[in-house]
């Protein structure tokens, strides 16, 4: 039986177009050094443009909260899940897609404990069960951009795939960073790729390992995603915070701090913001070594996979766009075509734009984040920063990936930007982001 977990969301996942709205942030309280959040995993009701389609995520939304906290703190996650048993017990299988009732948590990139009641991946938490998670982040953690998702072996696609995901974030203790990087307004951007008719291949995968062991149809029955779409075509998307082609307001030249995730199955993509200063910060929630980057030719995100960019657009218009987005061909195969925020890759037709309103904002110049001791990816270190070149400056940059998993490092310089003068408010626009996908790999998948 599919039951359906109502919670009141502002979020407009039907119209394209609409304001960029993020998810719920619950940070940690200026005068304590604990939290605890509540999650529950649900089955949820998708409203897309052109499709209706159940799957499942967190607090009744395709994105999770907002996890903010500071090192040092105490991090409690209440994990309730609210999916119906499944008729037939799957525990038996091994490699292969498995007891989708059954669900966890897990972090990328927290230098936590791995063991119960920690960031235990094989804790198991069963239809109608709650288990509360502890994490305790040590005084010296640095601070950086993380995610969290199931990660229960056997269910991790269909879950975390579906959008049962959320940003992780553990603020830089002040002074620690650049005052100018510190300063800059943030943009918490969740990119997922939801390929619907690729869970519910994964989910016809899972009903027939279900039957091979002996369950009937129905015992093994997957109202999720099985069934395919509710209404509608299933499409293949890249959302922004659960949005499609979401429109943003921005001031122009001003520097923005981009904190993404991408949170897919097995696709990648690399993401260009042509005619805007696009600087690199940080990868996978860990500084550069010297900060910030060039990034001329884009960079790289796999799945799981965090970017930070400082970004600076002058007033105009531009286009946020990714190269291929890679990833395992749909049975049947079709030439696509995509976007973030985007509608299906196999009929993409106009942007939609993010406002960008002019303005006199200039990052100053600023000591780079400088070199930290081999290793030492804890500490964070006040006193760490490269004295020698300002921030919009660093001399010698690198064309980095941004996922730190290949892609190519080009050595080169570049020119002082001349400051521009101050201006009155204009208006222009930034274009949401889109690729033009090419289906080239059949790369993996979590199980």
């Amino acid at each position: 039986m599919l039951s359906l977990h109502v919670f009141a969301l502002s979020i407009d996942t039907q119209t394209i177009g609409a304001p960029l709205e993020f998810p719920e942030v619950i940070s940690t309280p200026d005068d304590t050094s604990e939290l605890t959040v509540s999650l529950e995993l649900s089955v949820y009701q998708y409203n897309g443009p052109a499709v209706v389609q159940n799957t499942r995520g967190y607090n009744g939304g395709l994105v999770g909260p907002t996890i903010r906290i500071k090192p040092g703190d105490d991090l409690n996650i209440v994990l309730t899940n609210s999916m119906a048993a499944q008729g037939f017990d799957t525990a038996q299988l091994h490699n292969q897609f498995r007891q989708f009732d059954v669900t966890n948590l897990h972090t990328h990139g927290l230098h936590i404990s791995g063991e119960a009641p920690g960031d235990d991946i094989f804790t198991e938490v069963a239809p109608g069960a709650t288990n509360t998670y502890q994490y305790s982040l040590p005084a010296s953690h640095m601070g950086g951009t993380f995610w969290y998702h199931p990660h229960h072996h056997g269910s991790t696609a269909v879950h975390a795939g579906g959008g049962a995901v959320g940003m992780l974030i553990v603020d830089d203790p002040a002074g620690s960073i650049p005052d100018d990087i510190a300063a800059m307004p943030e943009l918490l951007l969740v990119m997922v790729h939801l390929n619907m008719p690729e869970l519910t291949t994964i989910a016809q995968e899972f009903e027939a390992n279900c039957q091979d062991l002996g369950g009937t149809p129905a015992q093994c029955d997957d109202p999720v995603w099985a069934n395919g779409a509710t209404s509608g075509q299933q499409s293949d998307v890249v959302l922004l915070n659960g949005m499609t082609e979401p429109v943003l307001s921005l001031v122009a030249d001003t520097w923005y701090r981009f904190r993404m995730v991408f949170a897919a199955v097995d696709a990648t993509l690399t993401p260009t913001l042509d005619g805007c200063t696009v600087r690199l910060l940080a990868k996978d929630g860990i500084y550069l070594p010297s900060a910030p980057r060039d990034l001329t030719e884009g960079g790289f995100m796999g799945p799981g996979n965090r970017a930070d960019w400082a970004v600076s657009c002058p007033a105009g218009t531009y286009s946020f766009e990714s190269g291929a987005l890679n990833g395992r061909e749909p049975a049947g195969g079709h030439d696509a075509d995509a976007r973030l925020g985007g509608r299906d890759r196999r009929g993409c037709n106009g942007l939609r734009a993010l406002d960008l309103r002019g303005g006199a904002a200039v990052l100053p110049g600023r000591p780079a984040i400088g070199e930290r001791r081999r290793g030492d990816r804890l500490a964070h270190r006040p006193g760490a920063f490269d004295q020698r070149h300002p921030l919009h400056l660093p001399d010698d940059l690198h064309c980095d990936t941004l996922g730190g998993h290949g892609g190519r490092t080009e050595a080169g310089r570049h020119q002082r930007t001349p400051v521009p003068p101050a201006r009155q408010p204009v208006p222009a626009a930034v274009r949401s982001p889109r690729w033009h996908a090419r289906r080239i790999l059949r790369g993996w998948r979590l199980a």
